[in-house]
């Protein structure tokens, strides 16, 4: 059965005016509308439109305006389109009356377009009290005027735990997920990913705001003519932006005093954020989930379900949402060398890999990373994934008065350290508790004990290396042999050109390059 009611005095994909309970599969279809009239102190629960809805102002997938009622577990599906104001993917207007109006739990999905007060899931959410909680909308947004946001065009009231994944574009006052967030209007824990575009006030997550964005995030492309910025286009002196963050890479802008700036690999860090940011019963991060980004808790189950959609059509779930594109992935796995287990990841060519919790192992301290060349620790911040990649942890001995050695290493003197016989690949087992392919070498302590350090070794050749205090000595260098030394971090050590003792100013590992041969030197 399919209706197409003309409504001379109400549009919603379902309701023209309910002032009682309205609960269960409710479900109509194409809407055609001319003026709207609303759900007033009324109750909708468990009720979805997949109908298109269009018609002047207060345009609404499943209502018009939600005065003083409540919308509960409900969504709308269709493209909804208005001549005039407040146009919403689920209701035009979300608006306080005799009591609040208040929307939790739902959703719509379906493109949104009008003139002024445009909202992905409602036109305005005005009112004190008037709350949206627990909701999303994924359509895009377009207004040919202002006040247009990827959730919501203009906010008097509360919105929480709520985030948006379309793109929003309007003339001024556009937002990723609020076009204006008014003075008394608040945005917690809430994020957009969407691209935003207009003129003047032009922002990641708000265009224009004069109330309060706390704890929140933005990550699409911001393009804008006047008051553009990555989270909020123009914050009024009396705004206030509270432990937020946009990505700086993603949006292509990089401002002060209206949200703070990320590179791409910081926001995908949990420690980058607040300790205000509770990661244990709102927020959740994996490297698997959302791209790496912050994802809400509540949502974990659709997320999941659309990035699984997306990568099974071939294409690549990225910042956030699908992309239309296709990439390659790889899978990078962590060889812990007898560590606790940690877990490999599965990333986009071209992306970074997130830094894992650091693996432990009983009598030893966790260094770091060796890349899959095993001649510098791997920068996450940096290093970006263009292969199938292992990484191998470095484990430092907390305190030994003997060397331990594998069983392929050759008898070492306290005060030098042999390269091994030959060159051995690395293990793929992340949680192998085999060593074999593992040398430790080791250098003198400061009260002439030995520390052992567990290093990959690679080396072949006849010059040994070996520490004392602070310099690096090199025995049976060859007179014009070219030596290099840097740290972990790939930062070079100047040294003369020939010579056989390099003085370092740090405490730290060292690799020495020279000829074929390659050391790894604790300098203690």
């Amino acid at each position: 059965m399919k209706f197409l009611p003309q409504c001379q005095g109400g549009f919603g994909g379902i309701f023209r005016a309910n002032a009682s309970k309205f609960i269960g599969k409710h479900h109509f279809y194409d809407v055609v509308v001319r003026r709207g009239r609303s759900n007033s102190s009324g109750t909708i629960v468990d009720s979805y439109s997949t109908g298109d809805v269009s018609g002047k102002g207060s345009v609404g997938g499943l209502v018009g305006s939600n005065s003083s009622g409540t919308i509960v577990d409900s969504y709308a599906t269709g493209t909804v389109s208005g001549t005039g104001n407040n146009v919403g993917g689920l209701v035009g207007q979300n608006v306080s009356g005799t009591s609040i109006g208040t929307i939790d739990n739902s959703y719509s999905t379906g493109a949104v377009s009008g003139k002024s007060y445009v909202g992905g899931l409602a036109g305005e959410n005005s009112g004190s009290g008037c709350t949206i909680s627990n909701s999303y909308s994924t359509g895009e947004v377009s207004g040919t005027d202002n006040y247009v946001g990827g959730l919501v065009g203009y906010n008097l009231g509360k919105i929480d735990n709520s985030y948006s994944m379309g793109a929003a574009s309007g003339t001024s006052s556009v937002g990723g997920l609020v076009g204006y967030n008014s003075y008394g209007g608040t945005i917690d824990n809430s994020y957009s990913v969407g691209e935003v575009s207009g003129t003047s006030n032009i922002g990641g997550l708000a265009g224009w705001n004069s109330g309060t964005i706390n704890n929140n995030y933005s990550t699409g492309e911001v393009s804008g003519t006047s008051n553009v910025g990555g989270l909020v286009g123009y914050n009024l002196s009396l705004g206030k932006i509270i432990n937020s963050y946009y990505n700086k890479e993603t949006s292509g802008q990089d401002d002060e005093n209206k949200g703070d700036g990320k590179t791409t690999a910081q926001m995908k860090q949990v420690d980058i954020f607040e300790e205000d940011w509770d990661f244990d019963n709102i927020w959740r991060i994996a490297p698997d989930i959302n791209s790496g980004y912050p994802y809400l808790l509540w949502a974990k189950e659709y997320i999941v379900k659309k990035q699984q959609e997306c990568e099974n059509e071939g294409k690549v779930w990225e910042n956030g949402k699908c992309s239309e594109e296709t990439s390659q992935s790889y899978t990078i796995t962590f060889n812990s060398d007898g560590g606790s287990a940690i877990t490999g990841q599965k990333i986009t060519e071209g992306d970074l890999a997130t830094k894992p919790t650091d693996p432990t192992k009983e009598g030893f301290t966790f260094s770091g990373w060796f890349n899959e060349l095993l001649d510098r620790l791997w920068d996450f911040l940096t290093d970006v994934v263009t292969s199938n990649t292992t990484l191998t942890a470095v484990w430092e001995a907390i305190s030994s008065s003997s060397t331990e050695l594998s069983s392929s290493s050759t008898e070492q003197s306290s005060s030098s350290i042999e390269p091994s016989s030959s060159s051995s690949s690395v293990d793929t087992d992340d949680n192998s508790s085999s060593s074999s392919n593992i040398t430790d070498t080791s250098s003198s302590s400061s009260d002439g004990g030995i520390t052992p350090i567990r290093l990959p070794q690679i080396a072949t050749g006849n010059v040994r290396a070996f520490a004392t205090a602070n310099t690096i000595v090199l025995e049976n260098l060859p007179s014009n042999a070219e030596v290099e030394v840097f740290d972990l971090h790939g930062r070079g050590v100047l040294h003369t050109p020939g010579t056989s003792q390099i003085p370092v100013q740090a405490k730290g590992i060292y690799i020495v390059k020279t000829g074929t041969q390659t050391f790894r030197i604790a300098v203690k």
